[in-house]
């Protein structure tokens, strides 16, 4: 379990592989300090200079899981947070306001932008990543909506994973985790293009674009 803003773990939950530990109560008690690590984080504290709630440095977080567990196959990586990038020292590339990041600032290098995935087709192959977006005020609109989650995919995707899960709410996603859905299909499609980018949605306006 990872703090998915400054990238460090929180605990980690592993649960013996014997039948006494079938028992939600076995698996708490053996995993006593993990519970308590998990119940004291607050996700909010030192973010007061975000704009929006619960950040997550998402692109730096893919990169870690993928660094962390390079032979990983068949594996479920499940996000809790806000889609919006929104962090201290790349504050030109953030998505509060109604901004999502184009398809160049994908495409690009990781020297050149933050979601740059050039290089690292195969970082995350074999994984499947669940998104519980749990930033309520997160779009404008079902067009602002629609861009976040097809920047969300495409990135992803870029690096190799594969979106399982996109949903507002813990219950769905941990839902679609148990019974192993498939990955979410999608006609999205990264567009060939060097430009970097931010396409800005305005509330009830057609978006604009604005070169980072």
């Amino acid at each position: 379990i990872i703090n998915a803003y400054d990238l460090v773990p929180i605990a980690r939950f592993a649960v013996p592989d014997r039948q006494a530990y079938a028992n939600p109560r076995a698996k708490l008690t053996a995993n006593r300090g993990a519970a308590q690590a998990i119940l004291s984080f607050e996700p909010q504290s030192n973010r007061t200079n975000s704009d929006v709630a619960y950040p997550i440095d998402l692109p730096g977080f893919l990169r870690h899981v993928g660094e962390s567990y390079p032979s990983a196959e068949d594996i479920d990586v499940i996000i809790f947070g806000s889609p919006l990038y929104d962090m201290p020292l790349e504050r030109h590339l953030s998505m509060a306001s109604g901004r999502v990041p184009g398809d160049g600032l994908i495409r690009a290098t990781r020297g050149a932008s933050p979601f740059g995935a050039a290089g690292s087709s195969n970082l995350l192959s074999g994984m499947r990543i669940h998104f519980a977006a749990i930033d309520p005020e997160r779009a404008f609109h079902d067009r602002h909506a629609y861009a976040v989650e097809r920047f969300i995919t495409l990135l992803v995707e870029a690096f190799g994973g594969e979106l399982a899960s996109f949903a507002n709410d813990w219950d769905t996603v941990l839902s679609r985790v148990s019974r192993e859905t498939a990955s979410l299909t999608h006609g999205y499609v990264l567009e060939e293009t060097d430009k970097l980018e931010l396409v800005i949605f305005r509330p009830h306006t057609p978006p604009a674009r604005h070169r980072s």
